[in-house]
């Protein structure tokens, strides 16, 4: 459900392949943002999201420790942590997935690291500058006050980093992701003409108990 979700939609994970870590908007005369284009409209053709990135010891970790690390940042910053699946903007194009909220005002973002990546974060200070852009999209998606980037590893100090927006990062993200979905309705626009019409609906196919000759049953038919 998640991923269907977000199919079609510009994501905060995703923004790299139109803007750089050095917050450029990326030349479309370069492969990412073709590539990324072509992989949102075929998400927006099939209303659900195409085969996705499966993971790796990084987000293995992520995903074991980030409960715990929820549970500690709810006592350190004495809040109750709300979990939710996403938050939408408000013309439906873009999507942004926090990992907990506070009230109506604030988004958080949690990390768990491995070891030397903590160890780095911790010496350099500051918000890590390969997660600025995911959070001020979040923040620009979601109209929230501020961002906490928070980021835990067991047996070394926590990062609890408050980020408010930026206008001048949130002004190129929005330059960005216009100029990206005018494509995109342009292209999708494209393939209509040459489909001689709206893709074809899809079947959903969902358990039926009450037949055993026939075990599923379409309910879009």
């Amino acid at each position: 459900d998640w991923f269907k979700l977000r199919a079609g939609k510009v994501t905060g994970s995703e923004l790299n392949n139109l803007i750089t870590d050095k917050l450029k908007i990326r030349s479309w005369a370069s492969e990412m943002p073709n590539s990324y284009l072509h992989r949102k409209l075929a998400e927006r053709w099939r209303g659900e999201a195409l085969q996705s990135f499966g993971g790796n010891q990084q987000t293995d970790q992520g995903v074991i420790y980030e409960e715990q690390a929820r549970n500690f940042f709810a006592s350190l910053l004495e809040a109750d942590i709300e979990q939710v699946g996403g938050i939408e903007s408000g013309d439906e194009r873009c999507w942004c997935s926090p990992d907990g909220i506070i009230g109506e005002t604030t988004g958080l973002e949690i990390k768990c690291p491995n070891a030397d990546t903590q160890v780095g974060w911790l010496l350099a200070g500051g918000m890590p500058e390969e997660h600025v852009l995911q959070v001020q999209f979040s923040l620009w998606v979601s109209e929230f006050k501020e961002w906490q980037f928070l980021s835990w590893c067991k047996d070394l100090p926590h990062i609890a980093i408050k980020v408010e927006r930026s206008m001048g990062i949130c002004g190129v993200i929005e330059e960005a992701v216009h100029d990206f979905n005018a494509r995109m309705d342009a292209a999708f626009a494209r393939l209509l003409e040459l489909n001689g019409g709206p893709p074809p609906k899809r079947k959903v196919f969902v358990p039926s108990p009450e037949s055993e000759d026939k075990p599923y049953v379409d309910i879009n038919p």
